[in-house]
């Protein structure tokens, strides 16, 4: 798989997750952005890397390069891989999300060669069904049960999934088939000693697949609700941010929009913008927060023209 199959695979796993209008970026000039997406009110910018090993800063960089270009509200950084300790740290610092451990929707040659032949196991089935159906043998039900268990086992892989139930189903079945075809050899139109050993391999390749997705989905499911909690923690940011640029426009009685949210050494740090200028009720302002709250501390100070930096700080008990 290369990075452009990766960027697929992750817009059909954000499918998954609920986002909507979903639209990959130009390969070129991407401006750090591989997918947009919407949830909620919020615009998402998503960058996805395939990567062998950690990724680094430089992800966390070009995404949060994205925002201002694509006016997102939030930046994903999408890896099958870990991050760095260093990409994390940047991360935190200038509110990007990070997720880790997306594993690839789609599968690889491995899959298509064990597809091919739960399709010829299907196939195979079918005619020995027919004959079954005509024959005359005294165990002529006992034969139609065992094959119509392979029918369905192997249905069941030749269609594409990722489901571990279908195939445990499968295995169980195919398994089952193998067993009953072993205490009595049935009627085909070949009796093949190859088929059993055919049928060995196609049980050991499925019990593999399932110990496979089992696997899979545990760590899917883990990645999905670490993930899942960031993105809450930096809704909650989003949040407060809003609720406080509220709370500044009806003391300054202008306009407040917020600009951006960051985390700095345990600190909420939010950037906003007013239609003008406030430098002067700053200080009354700070003040008023303050005495309003005991358990957190607010840092109000102008950073630019119409331009205010609100640093909220969770006191030490």
């Amino acid at each position: 798989m290369n990075g452009i199959q990766y960027e697929r695979s992750c817009a059909k796993y954000l499918s998954s997750l609920g986002y909507k209008n979903i639209t990959l970026t130009k390969a070129s000039g991407d401006q750090g952005i591989d997918i947009i997406a919407t949830k909620g009110n919020l615009k998402y910018g998503f960058q996805c890397k395939y990567y062998s090993g950690t990724v680094g800063n430089d992800a966390v960089q070009q995404a949060f390069s994205g925002i201002a270009y694509y006016k997102l509200d939030k930046a994903v950084v999408i890896t099958n891989s870990d991050f760095s300790s260093g990409a994390r740290k940047l991360a935190e610092e200038v509110d990007v999300l990070l997720w880790d451990h997306v594993e690839p929707m789609e599968e690889d040659s491995r899959y298509t060669l064990y597809q091919v032949m739960a399709i010829l196991l299907f196939g195979w089935s079918i005619i020995q069904l027919y004959q079954i159906f005509y024959s005359i043998e005294p165990t002529k039900d006992y034969q139609f049960i065992s094959y119509s268990l392979l029918f369905i086992s192997s249905f069941l892989q030749a269609i594409p999934h990722h489901a571990r139930i279908a195939t445990g189903i499968a295995l169980i079945l195919s398994s089952i088939h193998a067993y009953m075809y072993s205490v009595q050899k049935t009627f085909s139109l070949f009796t093949l000693d190859y088929y059993q050993i055919v049928l060995f391999v196609f049980i050991i390749i499925t019990f593999i697949r399932l110990v496979y997705y089992i696997k899979k989905y545990s760590i899917r499911r883990h990645a999905n609700k670490r993930n899942q909690i960031r993105q809450d923690i930096q809704q909650t940011r989003h949040t407060i941010a809003q609720n406080m640029a509220e709370i500044l426009a009806n003391e300054f009685d202008c306009n407040v929009k917020v600009i951006d949210t960051k985390v700095k050494d345990n600190n909420l740090i939010i950037t906003l913008q007013t239609n003008r200028t406030q430098t002067n009720q700053l200080a009354a302002v700070e003040e008023k927060l303050n005495h309003t709250q005991n358990n957190i501390q607010f840092e109000l100070r102008a950073t630019a023209l119409h331009m205010i930096e609100l640093t909220i700080i969770k006191a030490n008990r």
